[in-house]
This record gives structure tokens, C-alpha cells and sequence, in this order.
């Protein structure tokens, strides 16, 4: 089972990792088909966030990458900056270097991150409940593996 071992950004509990956003394969083909270019995947940091039902970026990076909307409606989102419109879009990711851990089918929703935040992408609960992740606190380690 492929594993991977985190660092804490700093003291604490702040666990960044680095992966790639990447389109999910229907859309790939379709823009084949179709002769468009397929946008390459993004590199990013995501902060890794078990508070987070969702996965969020900012809607530049949705937009690279020409993610497809789950819907077209629009809905209200309480976020620490207060209440803002977002949407939900599908999106593939995985962590980059060896081992390669991927997910095709995630629920990516659109968000503001700081420009002074050291990550542009929020890990939350839709991709990490489908591994096993865990938390060694006297080594200041976060272990994700792939089932």
C-alpha cells in the first residue's frame, strides 16, 4: 500500500502536503475529441484540513484547469471571512513524488485563500475519508496511505 509521510509546517498541528489538481478523465477526452488543448495539472500546496467537509481552491485555479460544475446554482458558504457564493465542481488530485496516491472523483469547491497563506489548496474530508490517514504525535508525523 503506497504511504506518505508529512512533516508539520511549524510547530503544531499545520500539515501541508504537496499534490496536483488535475481535470477528471471525461473531461480530458471530450476536450480531445473536441481539438481543444488539456490544460496541465496544477502543482500546489494543500493544507490538510480534517475539519474540511469539502476540497476548496480559488476559482483561478478552477478556471485553468476548466473544471466542470457539479450544477449550475450557486450557494451561500460561512467561511472565517464571512459569507460568501461558491460553487462545487469535480476535479481529480493526487500527491506528487513516490509513492503517488490518486483520486479520480473529488468535490472541489470554489473559495478565497489568501495570497500570504502558505497553501492554495484546502485538503478536506471528500478526498481524505478515502484513505487512511494518522496522527504519531511524539514523532510530529501524519501518515496518509492509500487502501
Amino acid at each position: 500500500m503506497p504511504t506518505i509521510s508529512l512533516s508539520p509546517l511549524r510547530e503544531g498541528l499545520v500539515f501541508v502536503a504537496e499534490i496536483q489538481l488535475d481535470n477528471i478523465s471525461a473531461v480530458k477526452g471530450m476536450l480531445a475529441r473536441q481539438g481543444k488543448p488539456i490544460p496541465p495539472p496544477l502543482r500546489l500546496k494543500a493544507l490538510i484540513d480534517t475539519g474540511a467537509s469539502v476540497c476548496a481552491t480559488t476559482k483561478a485555479n478552477i478556471e485553468k484547469l476548466q473544471l466542470p460544475a457539479q450544477s449550475n446554482q450557486s450557494f451561500s458558504v460561512r467561511t472565517a471571512g464571512g459569507v460568501i457564493q461558491s460553487r462545487r465542481y469535480h476535479g481529480a488530485l493526487f500527491f506528487t513524488g513516490e509513492p503517488t496516491i490518486r483520486t479520480d472523483l473529488v468535490t472541489i469547491q470554489e473559495t478565497y485563500i489568501d495570497e500570504q497563506t502558505p497553501f492554495e489548496f484546502v485538503l478536506g474530508m471528500t478526498a481524505l475519508s478515502r484513505w487512511d490517514f494518522r496522527y504519531a504525535r511524539v514523532e510530529q508525523k501524519m501518515t496518509i496511505e492509500s487502501s
